[in-house]
């Protein structure tokens, strides 16, 4: 497996977070909220709870999202570099 994202994948598949983490921080924490997200609509689902809804947000609160998903990006690229990963 040669794709950084690929291994990091695996090795959560495996219970390694920590090394994950090591080889990508962005990647472990998409795929851990992308997990917590689906267990939360799970349990929303079945005890109908409330759930999150994203009908109320505004123009300016998708484009800080953006924001903040392209400098999480550009940080996880520094990292890479960085580390020499």
């Amino acid at each position: 497996m040669t794709c950084g994202a690929g291994r990091c994948l695996r090795l959560l598949a495996f219970g390694e977070i920590g090394a994950a983490w090591h080889m990508q921080p962005l990647i472990t924490v998409l795929m851990v909220g992308a997990v917590l997200g689906l267990v939360y609509a799970w349990m929303a689902a079945l005890l109908r709870l409330p759930r999150i809804r994203l009908e109320g947000w505004t123009h300016r609160h998708w484009v800080r999202l953006a924001i903040v998903l392209a400098l999480a990006a550009l940080i996880n690229w520094a990292y890479l570099i960085a580390a020499g990963i």
